[in-house]
């Protein structure tokens, strides 16, 4: 539960993307409740950033091969696909 002097979750989602010095450093790092709030949302941002390069990812050679397999046998037999 937030205490009456720990910022709003906004403010410390703009913490985690870029932390700043001074009091709200000082607070985060001594509040556990902030702290575990600011490490949940740095590990949510890894998470998105690492499934955002995934999926712009060039395909490997084996997965093109067989993707290109499959889209034979699709344009071969229409009604089996």
């Amino acid at each position: 539960m937030f205490r009456s002097c720990c910022p709003t979750v906004d403010k410390l989602e703009a913490f985690a993307k870029c932390p700043a010095k001074g009091w709200f450093s000082e607070h985060v790092k001594n509040c556990p409740t902030c702290s575990k709030i600011v490490s949940d949302l740095r590990d949510e941002s890894a998470l998105v950033a690492e499934l955002q390069q995934a999926a712009t990812a060039e395909p490997s050679p084996s997965v093109r091969r067989r993707l290109k397999g499959i889209a034979r046998e699709a344009v071969r037999d229409p009604e089996n696909g």
